[in-house]
């Protein structure tokens, strides 16, 4: 009997909290490979609710923090989580945060090739001495081609 008086009080007091407490979404945008912290300020305590991927987030009195993430290697760009706050004043808060992952153009292209390496004596501007292929997480496009430069035949130049 005892304990289901208990279970009844703590559904109770959980419902009460959920009725009490005000709902604030916040949405953070968090660079690849780099982690991500929400500030939190007067914190009483704070205990999770739900999220997206609990294993990528750190619940502190001091803040949410997400860790770093590979956007590439991300299946869903946008994380969140869910947490229930009773701050220092008693004041009762359901923080929803949105954090979505940006791209950061900081993968170096790996196993570059080139097709050619000399030049014909004579060749005209402009003329393609051959391709780089490379492969590049950060691009779709992983073919380049070089060739001379303008007047000035003894620099290259590249288009993607």
């Amino acid at each position: 009997m005892k304990a289901i008086k208990l279970f009844i009080i703590s559904v109770l007091l959980l419902s009460s909290f959920q009725a009490l407490a005000v709902l604030i979404t916040e949405r953070m945008n968090a660079v690849e490979n780099k982690d991500q912290i929400f500030r939190l300020h007067s914190i009483k305590t704070i205990s999770y609710v739900e999220s997206s991927d609990r294993e990528q987030f750190i619940i502190s009195k001091t803040g949410i923090t997400l860790k770093k993430q590979n956007y590439e290697a991300l299946d869903n760009k946008t994380l969140y989580i869910k947490v229930d706050i009773v701050l220092t004043s008693g004041v009762y808060l359901r923080l929803y945060v949105i954090f979505t992952v940006l791209d950061v153009v900081d993968e170096v292209p790996k196993n570059i090739q080139l097709s050619n390496s000399t030049i014909l004596n004579g060749s005209a501007a402009y003329s393609l001495i051959g391709q780089i292929t490379a492969n590049d997480a950060d691009s779709d496009n992983t073919k380049l081609e070089y060739s001379l430069s303008g007047l000035i035949k003894k620099f290259f130049t590249l288009f993607k």
